[in-house]
């Protein structure tokens, strides 16, 4: 429901600016997610090996 009043936001010509930029943000925050959802376990793999190279550093 809270996605059609964004959609109305971004279309509809009398919306007040302010609003017209939240929901921008609103849909791009939106598409971060999906995109952080779907590269998800490359994340975490490169997450882990910065982590285990930093183990690494301090060790020495």
């Amino acid at each position: 429901m809270i996605w059609f009043t964004v959609i109305d936001g971004i279309i509809d010509p009398d919306t007040p600016t302010w609003f017209q930029w939240v929901s921008w943000i609103a849909i791009l925050s939106l598409f971060a997610v999906g995109i952080f959802t779907l590269y998800a376990e490359k994340i975490l793999n490169w997450a882990n090996r910065k982590e285990a190279e930093l183990k690494s550093r301090l060790k020495r």
